[in-house]
């Protein structure tokens, strides 16, 4: 009878391993990019973090940016902390997530502590993000980053900068400014429809150097908080020879 050949050949096919006849599993889509990274305050045990499938070592300074680094990985970018488990074995578990947008090739990372409550989940960071090209930027000048939700307004002698809510701002001293060498700043805030003052210093034109100025809300400290970090663009004059006494 025709029938039983039908009847074995649904039951064989009805019992084999799932997996026999399941379609190969697609890998996730990789993402690369080269970045620096700084960290605004330490976080006691992890001062060195670990991210990519090899769980590579970043060394998070808090002066200077690291050593441009580049990530090959999984789309977020997560990054780890290390521990030993009850029976000695080391274990890597998440402290921090950032999405970098596709299309970046170069990518600055600033780490900012979270406050105790978020610690509490186990994200230890925050991690703001910013397009490395917008850090090349002639010497003397300063890019300040908006990260707020609120404009921002700079006063460097005579010269004027608006950094508008979540945006940036380059500022590149005229020849007046230049020359005066040391120079009176104001940083405001907008709040409530009125500007408030955020900061007052004096800082020195220097053409041999640039800065990124980030603008964010700190998240421990509740508070707008203002960090400028300086790139050397030059070598500084050698010193002069002094002449041997006879």
């Amino acid at each position: 009878m025709p029938f039983r050949p039908f009847l074995a050949g649904f039951l064989l096919a009805l019992f084999q391993p799932a997996g026999l006849f399941a379609q190969p599993k697609e890998e996730e889509p990789k993402q690369k990019f080269t970045f620096k990274a700084i960290a605004f305050a330490r976080v006691p045990g992890l001062e060195e973090i670990y991210f990519g499938e090899e769980r590579e070592t970043l060394r998070l300074p808090s002066r200077n940016f690291s050593q441009p680094l580049e990530y090959e990985g999984t789309y977020p970018t997560i990054f780890y902390g290390k521990k030993k488990d009850e029976e000695g074995n080391e274990i890597y578990y998440p402290v921090a997530t950032v999405e970098v947008p596709e299309g970046l090739k170069e990518v600055i990372l600033v780490f900012l502590s979270t406050s105790r409550k978020v610690a509490l989940t186990g994200r230890r960071f925050q991690i703001l993000q910013l397009d490395a090209d917008k850090a090349r930027f002639p010497g003397g000048g300063r890019h300040f980053v908006n990260l707020t939700t609120t404009d921002v307004g700079v006063t460097i002698g005579e010269q004027k900068i608006l950094a508008r809510a979540q945006s940036s701002a380059t500022f590149v001293p005229d020849a007046k400014t230049a020359e005066a060498g040391r120079v009176p700043v104001q940083v405001h805030f907008r709040w409530e429809g009125t500007w408030r003052l955020l900061s007052s210093t004096r800082w020195t034109m220097d053409s041999r150097v640039n800065t990124l100025v980030f603008i964010f809300e700190d998240p421990i400290r509740k508070r707008i908080s203002l960090r400028g970090i300086t790139n050397r663009l030059s070598a500084p004059p050698p010193l002069p020879e002094e002449s041997e006494e006879e």
